[in-house]
């Protein structure tokens, strides 16, 4: 299995079956396992912060997690202001947000995107390597439930391609 497989089997393993989002070179693999492998509903938007922000009207409105994807780079800055107002109304929503491979210095679309979601008051959760994607996510999904603010999980483009075996980490129950 690969990165971005066991990337979209460790969010349903989570419990997420439905995402709002815009694809781009950073998500577009992790959004097709999501919907072919694991049934995931996923409802286009037109514009980054169009996509967060109906992950927040889904949370507000189901009381569960609302769960956006976006790629890296412009598309994170386009998503940044419903962040902040998914943080300061204590609305759990995770962004999967795809980043520019670590060796890639000169990419185009490279920006520090840590310190960024830090201004917006959200968690940053970056997948540290192939070994720690089921319990990454794990993590990034129950601070955005237990804490009720956004989460930004971040993956580096090179993670989604390495083959790694696939694991589960027990979904965390709210209590």
């Amino acid at each position: 299995m690969q990165g971005h497989e066991a990337i979209a089997k460790a969010l349903a393993d989570q419990g997420v079956d439905t995402a709002f989002g815009v694809v781009g070179d950073g998500n577009v693999f992790i959004v097709d396992s999501m919907v072919r492998n694991h049934g995931l509903r996923y409802l286009a938007a037109a514009h980054e912060s169009s996509a967060v922000q109906m992950a927040c009207g889904y949370a507000r409105v189901t009381g569960d997690l609302g769960v956006a994807t976006v790629t890296h780079g412009p598309g994170l800055t386009n998503a940044l202001t419903p962040l902040v107002e998914a943080t300061r109304s204590n609305t759990p929503v995770l962004l999967v947000c795809g980043d520019t491979a670590v060796a890639d210095r000169q990419h185009l679309q490279k920006i520090g995107q840590r310190e960024l979601i830090h201004a917006c008051g959200a968690a940053f959760v970056q997948i540290r390597n192939a070994s720690t994607i089921a319990a990454d996510v794990a993590e990034a999904v129950r601070l955005a439930r237990v804490e009720r603010r956004a989460v930004v999980l971040d993956i580096t483009y090179e993670i989604e391609w390495v083959d790694v075996e696939p694991e589960s980490v027990a979904r965390y129950q709210v209590p």
